[in-house]
């Protein structure tokens, strides 16, 4: 999904019923394009969390903000953009981590 620049709109996000993203066979990805940057998001995304059942998953992309980093992670970004991404069920911001789904 491509998403057409829209001025003064630095933050983006694609909201997807959260089943889409809990593929168990992991086959697929949705890819979503923003001025901000691209991410390819797998189908397996959620696979394995619970509470997603019947939940929107809002992914959200836009730039990060420097002034929070450690000196080491401001040296290795060094003078590329940042780019944060965030997840939200049904608006709420979820942490998440599935090192199956890179």
């Amino acid at each position: 999904m491509a998403v057409p620049a829209i001025p003064g709109v630095k933050l983006y996000t694609l909201e997807v019923p959260a089943e889409s993203l809990s593929n168990s066979n992991g086959a697929g990805e949705l890819i979503f394009a923003t001025d901000e940057g691209t991410i390819a998001i797998p189908a397996d995304m959620l696979k394995g969390m619970t509470g997603t059942e019947g939940k929107t998953a809002g992914i959200t992309i836009g730039p990060g903000d420097k002034t929070g980093l450690s000196a080491e992670a401001a040296a290795a970004v060094g003078g590329r953009p940042l780019v944060e991404l965030t997840l939200a069920l049904n608006g709420m911001q979820t942490s998440w981590n599935n090192s199956s789904a890179p």
